[in-house]
């Protein structure tokens, strides 16, 4: 099945040590994804200590801004395979802060915590004097790209690029009480290179950070006995009676087996050791 969005929630606190809500998840291969912009009270050195999704720990994927220097902070977490229905995030803090979170829970994700994401960009302006945000997320076709967004400051309102589908708004300039920091999070069809923008209606500090989410890797759909066996990656293309041993084991130049057949079924072993794609002609 195809990656594909599921759900989007946002809670917001002021001067509270942990946020918790609650979000649904619904489908199959499900990943979620929780993104924080928060102002430690007094600008203290303040981070998050950990986030959960019915009490199973996420993973970090990385941050920008810095709490006490910057009085501001972007975080970003995941978690693949989570529970399906409605179960509590917690996202705890090591002091009070001023904070927005939101979660985004996608169908026909990785199951794999580490092959879940890309890389995080990150992009961050403390100087007080724009108001255009903007990060440029490295992706590719079939991949969704989440961002959050922080206007540290006063600045005023946020305004998601056209480009992108909200996911979700929160902050004093936005329905929320005063000091809670103005924080965005947004989608985008994945592609080489992704930009996700916003615009504050006044100029203010500001921090963002996206990644893409990734669905799961393909799997080789082989057949013994039937034409040629083409592997990108490594030469020579080769018949596949030619790389079948007397175990039934399929050898590819000097590696050990990768992969056990029986009858018209080629099984891929649980570990392989090098990554390979393979198509039957």
């Amino acid at each position: 099945m195809a990656l594909a969005f599921d759900a989007a929630s946002s809670h917001v606190g002021a001067l509270v040590s942990s946020l918790t809500w609650s979000h649904t998840c619904t489908g199959s291969d499900l990943a979620l994804l929780v993104g924080v912009g928060f102002s430690p009270d007094g600008c203290a050195a303040y981070s998050i200590s950990g986030v959960t999704y019915d009490s199973v720990p996420m993973t970090s994927i990385g941050s920008v801004g810095d709490p006490s220097g910057d009085c501001m902070s972007v975080q970003q977490w995941k978690l693949s395979t989570p529970s399906s229905g409605a179960h509590n995030v917690v996202v705890t803090f090591t002091g009070n802060v001023y904070a927005v979170a939101g979660a985004a829970s996608f169908t026909g994700a990785s199951q794999d915590t580490a092959t879940l994401t890309g890389t995080q960009a990150t992009a961050l302006d403390v100087s007080g004097t724009t108001s255009a945000i903007t990060v440029n997320v490295t992706s590719a076709a079939g991949e969704i790209v989440f961002d959050t967004a922080m206007a540290g400051g006063d600045g005023g309102a946020l305004t998601v690029n056209g480009s992108q589908s909200q996911k979700f708004l929160r902050g004093q300039s936005h329905g929320d009480a005063a000091g809670i920091p103005n924080v965005g999070g947004s989608t985008e069809a994945g592609a080489a290179s992704v930009t996700m923008s916003w615009v504050i209606s006044a100029n203010d500090v500001w921090a963002t950070a996206g990644v893409a989410v990734k669905a799961p890797a393909a799997s080789p759909n082989l057949h013994p006995g039937e034409g040629t066996l083409v592997v990108t990656g490594l030469a020579p293309t080769t018949q596949l009676s030619e790389i079948v041993t007397s175990a039934g084991e399929l050898v590819i130049a000097g590696h050990a087996p990768l992969w056990a057949t029986t009858g018209n079924t080629v099984i891929i072993k649980p570990a392989m050791e090098t990554p390979l794609t393979a198509m039957r002609l």
